[in-house]
């Protein structure tokens, strides 16, 4: 059975990945790797919010205004 909580176990995976992917692409020196953290600062702190944790997805919503950021910065 697919439960909320099952949800937010693949929702914390899927952010974990796609923040290490991002890394790789930061290490390569590539801009794709904002829009990758994006995503995965979007995932978590949907888990965030899930588990009613409102100042963990407050980091996740300011490391996403950080992506933005960066992302324009390395135009």
């Amino acid at each position: 059975m697919f439960t909320l909580a099952r949800l937010a176990e693949i929702l914390q995976v899927v952010g974990w990945m796609l923040t290490l992917a991002g890394q790789v692409l930061v290490t390569f020196k590539q801009r794709s790797a904002f829009v990758v953290w994006a995503f995965a600062n979007l995932a978590l702190m949907g888990v965030q919010l899930d588990a009613q944790l409102f100042w963990s997805a407050g980091m996740f919503a300011t490391n996403l205004i950080f992506c933005a950021w960066s992302y324009w910065r390395w135009r």
